[in-house]
């Protein structure tokens, strides 16, 4: 039976962190973080989740810890480079080509979640055989401003190429906004057995849903059915 691993770039992402490996610890085998130099709470929920640190990518490559679940690779993000996007993805692509090759990768960003029909999906990921299809676009929708609108841009939006079959023929052009690409050709395919979530258009109701949880532990002049409201 193939394993899901499931990675990760991100920097300075507290506030959907959590949301988003939420949606994802409870079914897949290894997650993998790829962080820029957080400043912010990151890496402490990152240590709370039991991530393994590797200092650098060399000690990630030298010292792998095979029984652990999740690893987390300090890798500093070289925001003046437009080839940063790129190489920080080959970071995690050249980590699990050389631990988990003939898995199954989903990649996400700390500011997306998969959906409640996530886990279904992932046992037929496990136990279906797709032909010879080794990669797939996913279902993706984006929240706007708050977590009701949506972009409508499209009809239907796929995220290209997020998951995928590991093995060495993969790489990511080191360009600003890279999708994973191949350097034989593969069988590709549009997935709506579950959708990712996009929340980074709408960032600022995190603020909002802090306040009102801080309010709704202490607030003495207002009731929790007004705070709701």
């Amino acid at each position: 039976m193939q394993n899901l691993i499931v990675c990760y770039i991100g920097q300075d992402c507290e506030k959907t962190l959590k949301l988003s490996l939420d949606s994802i610890k409870d079914v897949a085998d290894h997650v993998v973080f790829v962080d820029g130099g957080s400043e912010d709470r990151t890496l402490d929920i990152l240590d709370s989740y039991g991530f393994y640190p590797y200092e650098n990518v060399e000690k990630a490559e030298r010292y792998y810890k095979e029984n652990e679940k999740y690893h987390l690779i300090k890798r500093e993000y070289e925001h003046e480079n437009k080839e940063a996007n790129g190489r920080a993805r080959n970071c995690y692509l050249d980590f699990i080509k050389k631990h988990f090759k003939g898995d199954w990768c989903l990649v996400l960003d700390p500011d997306e979640l998969t959906d409640d029909r996530f886990g279904d999906f992932v046992k037929k990921l496990k136990t279906t055989n797709f032909g010879k299809t080794e990669i797939f676009s996913v279902h993706m929708r984006h929240t706007i401003r708050d977590l009701v609108n949506e972009d409508a841009t499209y009809p239907v939006h796929y995220v290209a190429n997020r998951l995928f079959k590991i093995d060495d023929e993969l790489f990511y052009p080191e360009t600003e906004h890279p999708i994973l690409s191949t350097k034989i050709p593969k069988y590709f395919e549009y997935l709506n057995d579950f959708t990712i979530w996009h929340l980074g258009y709408s960032k600022e109701m995190f603020t909002i849903i802090k306040k009102y949880k801080n309010h709704l532990s202490k607030s003495t002049s207002h009731t929790p059915e007004f705070l709701r409201k």
